[in-house]
């Protein structure tokens, strides 16, 4: 019987260690915040939301950038935004229209580049 509960404490340490080891993958891959593992898993969500912004304006300012070069119309001074008389959910169908752009256009985006650029400010 004792060495039955010695064989379950050693599973238990080896799972808990695989888990210790992945939450600090995690927390690494993110560059989390905080002193504690406990506060470093609950600042992923702040950090991937940080990540997904600036990929969402590197795409814009990549895709402003081809555009502006392709067709020679200074893009840099364009309002944000769209046309205050729309409403900006009838533009989701166009958007979806270049999703295959958007796609070429992240391809040419250098996503550790971008990941670090969120950290350490490169």
């Amino acid at each position: 019987m004792l060495a039955h509960a010695d064989a379950r404490v050693a599973a238990l340490e080896a799972q808990l260690q695989a888990l210790q080891q992945a939450a600090n993958s995690a927390d690494e891959a993110v560059n989390a915040r905080g002193a504690l593992l406990i506060d470093r898993l609950q600042d992923i969500p702040n950090r991937v939301r940080e990540v997904a912004t600036h990929g969402v304006r590197q795409g814009a300012a990549t895709a402003l950038s081809i555009a502006q070069v392709r067709f020679g119309h200074e893009l840099r001074y364009l309002q944000p935004g769209f046309p205050g008389e729309d409403d900006p959910a009838d533009y989701d169908e166009l958007i979806n229209d270049f999703e295959g752009v958007a796609e070429a256009v992240g391809n040419r985006v250098d996503e550790d580049g971008a990941v670090n650029n969120v950290f350490f400010g490169r």
